[in-house]
């Protein structure tokens, strides 16, 4: 994702599994929202997509990776905030068709359990070149569609990959490191993930109402408010910048 929103090709980026019915091992999905540039581009982001997933194959699963998920996953299963009942309770009862322990019903989607690199490496040897399917939808892209959606109307047109982009991107599947852009690599270690969660606890006779401000001079204004409350540890930053420059008129930016 790093790579293609450098090029000003996507902003968004999303994948997962998801099932189809039970006994099924599920479709993996992924979805990269593109921008305009993007859409003209998407055969390179096509490319880009399977130079990684050759990446992930020739390196070994990283079990720090898997541990690093898991404990944000964790954390945010701990400190989860509260949903609506409805919502919730659509969610398990989906949850409940599925073949999972009972004990993990609250949590099954949540959290991460156990590393396994066989289980890993087997999913990525599914990610293949001849066995995928790609859609793009777009409101300007261009027509020639044959087909119809029934409900809505949305045109649509099914049609087989060209041989010579289905070539590039066998070739991008198969793909070694020297082959591959340099740009591509696993990510970096995240120093950043909590681990430490215990809250001290302080008696406070009168909870604050307001932020206090804590720094006001020529540049920065700061108002501050600990949780003295919930006891969580959570926290939520609030930032406002503004620029004299851009208040004046247009002429005189530089």
């Amino acid at each position: 994702m790093a790579y293609i929103k450098s090029k000003g090709w996507a902003n968004a980026l999303s994948a997962g599994v998801y099932p189809i019915c039970p006994g099924t091992p599920g479709l993996f999905s992924c979805q990269i929202r593109l921008t305009e540039d993007g859409l003209k581009n998407y055969k390179e982001v096509v490319k880009v997509f399977f130079q990684y997933i050759a990446l992930l194959k020739d390196t070994p699963p990283q079990e720090w990776i898997f541990d690093e998920q898991k404990g944000l996953a964790d954390v945010d299963f701990k400190f989860k905030q509260k949903t609506p009942a409805s919502r919730f309770t659509s969610k398990i009862s989906a949850v409940m068709q599925t073949p999972l322990p009972r004990e993990w019903l609250l949590s099954g989607h949540s959290r991460l359990r156990k590393f396994d690199s066989e289980r890993i490496s087997a999913g990525l040897d599914c990610l293949r070149a001849d066995n995928f399917r790609m859609a793009i939808s777009s409101q300007t892209f261009p027509g020639g569609w044959d087909s119809k959606e029934k409900w809505y109307g949305t045109e649509y047109k099914y049609e087989k990959i060209p041989a010579d982009f289905l070539e590039e991107i066998k070739k991008a599947a198969s793909s070694k490191k020297g082959e591959r852009l340099p740009e591509l690599h696993l990510p970096h270690v995240n120093q950043f993930i909590p681990t430490k969660l215990e809250v001290e606890k302080k008696v406070v006779q009168t909870p604050a109402i307001a932020p206090k401000l804590i720094r006001n001079d020529d540049s920065v204004r700061t108002w501050f408010k600990k949780d003295d409350t919930f006891w969580v540890p959570k926290a939520k930053s609030l930032h406002s910048m503004q620029k004299s420059s851009t208040n004046g008129h247009c002429g005189k930016l530089p």
